[in-house]
């Protein structure tokens, strides 16, 4: 019997003790510092953040325009190059079949129409009188300009067998080995001239849309985080890149001057300051309750008390929004801290 008194009275004190908590919680809850903010106008300016990456603004991947085996890679990774060194070359077994192939061709379509033109000298009633040989004659002659060209094209498919480089730079990436096959679709060099580098940056769908064009921007390099940079936007790619599901847009942005050992694939913070305005009524969105892309509710000081009332956003940044209808300049805002 005493037993289960003791434990009936533990229970009552665990009772006791879960109702007390939840009154301690409730309070605390309830207890939060009511705060003022007077309604003022101020600036809003909405700062785009990003992630940037240098590339040179001069780059190409080159690739062959026929498959055939590779006999010698003239250049390594990282090597300088002038315009018009040779980087790769291909076998030109089979381009020198096809020039002596089209060569052939071509000199039996003009042989052809030599003895044709003979033949009609020799005897006009041989190949049915003048009509008739002007119009075989046109057709002879057709197909000695179509042997012509095939054969003009073969021997500027020559050119072709070995890639060369289209400006002067640095070879960023050798993808194929003397000995295998060239590939149509897989490119064999990448070349690109780090003298000449750029910024870009990925934008995304929500907020691309006020990017403009001459938009200013702070740059923080990766590896130059001690000094704040700046520069514009000088262009925005019409085409979306898509990222894990999401549409974004390169922008690429011209800083005013950059570190001297800058190097392409290097990293930075970029803030573009896209858009704002100037004295407007503006409200902190802590403040702001139920918060919606373009509307909130406060909570107003009235002569009466307090009133809810709606309002409706405009232009937003990361830490406030314009108001555009609700309260006016020199309104009370209670909010809980």
């Amino acid at each position: 019997m005493k037993e289960k008194i003791n434990i009936k009275n533990a229970l009552i004190v665990i009772g006791l003790l879960s109702v007390g908590a939840v009154i301690f919680f409730t309070k605390v809850k309830k207890s939060g510092e009511e705060n003022y903010y007077t309604v003022e106008k101020k600036d809003v300016n909405l700062v785009i953040e990003s992630r940037g990456y240098v590339e040179s603004k001069e780059n190409a991947q080159l690739y062959f325009k026929f498959v055939d085996k590779i006999t010698e890679v003239y250049v390594d990774e990282g090597d300088w190059v002038r315009k018009g060194d040779p980087l790769v070359a291909l076998s030109s077994s089979s381009t020198n079949l096809d020039i002596k192939y089209a060569k052939d061709s071509r000199d039996m379509a003009l042989l052809d129409k030599d003895l044709f033109v003979e033949n009609y000298q020799n005897d006009v009633d041989d190949v049915g009188g003048s009509d008739e040989y002007e119009i075989q004659l046109k057709t002879y002659q057709e197909k000695a300009s179509r042997a012509e060209a095939l054969y003009q094209k073969a021997l500027l498919n020559t050119s072709d067998t070995v890639l060369r480089a289209p400006f002067d730079g640095n070879v960023s990436k050798v993808m194929v080995e003397k000995g295998e096959l060239s590939s149509l679709t897989r490119p064999a060099i990448e070349i690109q001239n780090i003298d000449n580098l750029g910024v870009y940056a990925n934008v995304s769908e929500v907020d691309v849309e006020y990017v403009n064009v001459d938009d200013k921007v702070e740059i923080v390099f990766d590896a130059f985080s001690d000094k704040v940079y700046t520069g514009k936007v000088t262009k925005i790619n019409p085409a979306a890149q898509i990222i894990q599901g999401i549409a974004y847009y390169r922008i690429t942005v011209v800083p005013d001057t950059v570190p001297e050992t800058l190097k392409v694939g290097m990293n930075a913070d970029i803030d573009i300051h896209a858009e704002s305005k100037k004295d407007v009524v503006a409200l902190p969105l802590y403040i702001i309750d139920d918060l919606q892309a373009e509307s909130g509710k406060v909570t107003v000081m009235t002569d009466g008390g307090t009133k809810d009332v709606d309002v409706k956003l405009g232009l937003r940044s990361y830490t406030e929004a314009e108001i555009v209808e609700g309260v006016l300049e020199g309104d009370k805002i209670i909010y809980l801290q």
